[in-house]
Order: structure tokens, then sequence, then C-alpha cells
């Protein structure tokens, strides 16, 4: 069994749902009354994607390690692999999720290629605020998603594939329309490149090098370009992706040293020992012990 492989909580299917054969997209509320929240709180992850709207209120999102506080307004993304879970004050929060599989996209003909290059899903970018006047847009996108799903009826999946895909067209606009975006050149889309082949790859390729060649380019380009438009080094960022598994794997499985080591294709487990110490200062045992997962 691979890393990839190792993803919790299946599709969220109820009862209800259970008539329907290989779901690819479902839409689901979480306020107070909802029995499907108390699933949220629970710190998981799973093979799907995850759009969440906040209608109201507030919540803390928990995900890969780092804390989000998020308000009425807020777009929520949550990529399959990435450990979350959330807090949110049922007595005056309320939002709207919409789970769909990668394989959803073959419906229309495009292909999954369309979501892997939206920068949600391949930059550090786990919410996105909205303001106010165009909170609207998105309230009336959810709700009428939500209405159709559990509607139900002949081609539920396709109906909610239009209103997914608005929904990310409309959250793209919003981003490029920021004054804080990266610049749409070709030093912003070789890096975004790179991030996506970075998480594909990471695994089995950990050379700066061989990426670069993936991409066309020399290694020194690919080196200053990934600095200039990110901040940091393609070698930095592969570590950090190597890193962040290990620590998924470390607080969220029973798994042993040994095996952790193996998934993450070391060669032997004092090697992914004196490497994970060199990083955080650290044993990988010890990382274990002290991490303390927030009570959501």
């Amino acid at each position: 069994m691979t890393t990839r492989d190792r993803l919790f909580s299946p599709f969220p299917i109820t009862s209800d749902d259970s008539h329907i054969e290989s779901p690819k997209i479902y839409v689901r509320r979480f306020a107070k009354d909802e029995a499907t929240c108390a699933l949220r709180k629970l710190v998981h992850r799973h093979t799907f994607f995850e759009i969440s709207w906040l209608v109201k209120g507030d919540a803390i999102l928990f995900c890969d390690f780092q804390s989000y506080s998020l308000d009425a307004g807020t777009l929520a993304f949550i990529s399959p692999g990435q450990v979350h879970a959330w807090d949110v004050n049922l007595e005056r929060a309320e939002g709207i999720a919409i789970f769909f599989s990668l394989d959803l996209f073959s419906l229309d003909g495009r292909g999954p290629q369309f979501l892997q290059e939206l920068p949600f899903y391949t930059l550090d970018l786990p919410f996105l605020k909205v303001e106010q006047d165009k909170r609207p847009i998105f309230d009336h996108l959810f709700t009428t998603a939500l209405d159709r799903n559990l509607a139900g009826g002949e081609k539920r999946e396709e109906l909610l594939l239009a209103y997914l895909n608005v929904v990310l067209v409309e959250a793209l606009r919003l981003y490029e329309a920021s004054p804080k975006r990266s610049p749409a050149d070709a030093s912003f889309h070789l890096s975004r490149e790179f991030r996506m082949a970075a998480e594909q790859y990471y695994l089995e390729r950990k050379q700066v090098q061989e990426y670069a060649g993936m991409l066309g380019v020399t290694t020194n380009h690919l080196v200053k370009t990934v600095r200039k438009t990110l901040g940091m080094t393609p070698g930095q960022i592969l570590r950090d992706r190597l890193m962040l598994e290990a620590k998924r794997l470390l607080v969220h499985t029973s798994d042993s040293i040994s095996e952790i080591a193996r998934e993450l294709a070391f060669s032997a487990p004092s090697q992914f020992g004196h490497w994970f110490r060199n990083m955080e200062g650290t044993s990988p045992g010890r990382f274990r012990q002290q991490f303390t997962i927030p009570q959501i």
C-alpha cells in the first residue's frame, strides 16, 4: 500500500443515498441540526476534494498542522490527503460543502487537468475571502446546488457539476482580481507547473534536476524562477512536502517508524531519522509523542 492510498473517510454518503452507485459529487449542509456536523469535528483526511462555503458565523479550520480562523463569506478548499478538522460553533455558524472526486470532470469530457491547474489546489491557498458584494453569488450557487442534490433524479451529477464549475470560475475570477496574487506571467506559470509536478512525484523524484528536465528548462532557471515567485527554492519545496507527509503519518497513523521510512522511500529507518532530526530538531518518535492534536 502506498502513501497515496492511505486516505481515510469514505465519500460522504448517507443512508438516503445508498441507491446511488459510484457517486462523484455530493452537497451537504453543516448546521446545528445536521448529523453530518459531528463527523467534521474529527481529525481526518479523505480521497476526494471539498469546497466549503461559510454562510454565517465563524469557524476554525485545522489543516495540515496549521489553524485558520474563518468567518462568514469564506470559501475553504480541501484537497485529497490533507489532514483536517473543523471547529464550528453550531449555535451561530452554518455552511454548505460540496464534495467531489477527481473523475467527476470526465462527465463533460475535460478530464481532471482543469481542476489540477486551479491555484486553490496547486498552491498554498486553503481559503478565499469573498467581499460582501460578491457573497450573494455564492449563497445562491451553494444553496441551489444543495437543493438539486437533495432532489436527486436523473443527471444529478451532471447538473451539480455545472454548479461546481460556476463556483470554481467565480472563485478564480476573485483570485485573479486580487492585488496580492502572483503575476500571471511565465515565471508564475512555471512555478505552478513545478508545484503540480512536485505534488505528484515528490516520493519518486527528489532531485531538482529531474523536475527541470520534465519542465524543459535548465536547473538554474527553475531555481531562480521558483525563488522569485514563491520565495523558496525548489529543493526547499520538495523537502517541505516530504516532511508534511512524514508528519501526517507520524501523528495520524499507528505505523511504526520503520514502516513510515519505507513508505517515504528512505533506504533505512536510520536515514529517515537522521533526515527528520536535521529538519525538525527532534526525532520522529519524539515528534509523535509530543504533538497534540487540537481538541476540535
